[in-house]
């Protein structure tokens, strides 16, 4: 309740005509993966807190879930979270449909951030589109975009993005989910699974 009244949400157990967000308690009986799977499907995203070393909670399955199941953003949460959450959102720029979805999901948020970095690897991987068209998109809906780059040989990618958010201070970021294969990327790691595991700032995530 203290949450409630600090984020100002109104409490409505069903629509009520109104416009801004709302807050209801629901309870579900059986599997946390299987029950987020299906009833995600319903909502804008879906937040998951992100899986903590040597903790069965939160859980990876759930997560997986959320973000594979549901059709659906998933908003991946650490365990402490910045001072403040979408005020400059980091977007990892990549090529893929994707990272595409992501963007397309975010837009509300990134309409609304004070500053909007595209963190791109040089090169950008093929099918390559170049950062520079991205700020252009995002300036036909007056969105204001910068652009840091970074070599892609010089860390893991999924690092690097971790990495170069955190030196631009971004407090979010913005990522397509596995764009390479999901068996790949748990048998030889990826820059998805290294992200879910290690963000310290939310993570928007779109399959």
């Amino acid at each position: 309740m203290r949450f409630v009244n600090q984020a100002v949400f109104a409490i409505a157990d069903a629509p009520n005509g109104q416009s801004g967000p709302t807050i209801c308690w629901r309870e579900e009986s059986g599997r946390e993966d299987e029950i987020v799977a299906i009833r995600g499907r319903l909502f804008d995203f879906v937040a998951v807190g992100r899986p903590v070393k040597d903790s069965a909670l939160p859980s990876p399955i759930t997560l997986e879930a959320a973000l594979l199941d549901t059709g659906r953003p998933t908003l991946v949460v650490p365990p402490v979270l910045p001072g403040a959450t979408g005020s400059h959102v980091a977007v990892a720029w990549e090529s893929s449909p994707e990272a595409a979805h992501a963007i397309g999901a975010a837009m509300p948020i990134l309409e609304k951030a004070d500053k909007v970095t595209l963190l791109a690897s040089d090169p950008v991987e093929p099918p390559s589109i170049p950062p520079e068209e991205g700020v252009t998109r995002l300036a036909w809906s007056g969105i204001k975009a910068e652009i840091t780059r970074f070599d892609v040989h010089d860390d893991e990618i999924g690092a690097a993005y971790l990495k170069h958010a955190k030196q631009v201070n971004a407090d979010m970021l913005i990522k397509g989910a596995y764009a390479r294969s999901r068996v790949r990327q748990m048998i030889l790691g990826g820059r998805t699974r290294h992200i879910i595991t290690a963000t310290e700032i939310p993570v928007l995530l779109c399959k």
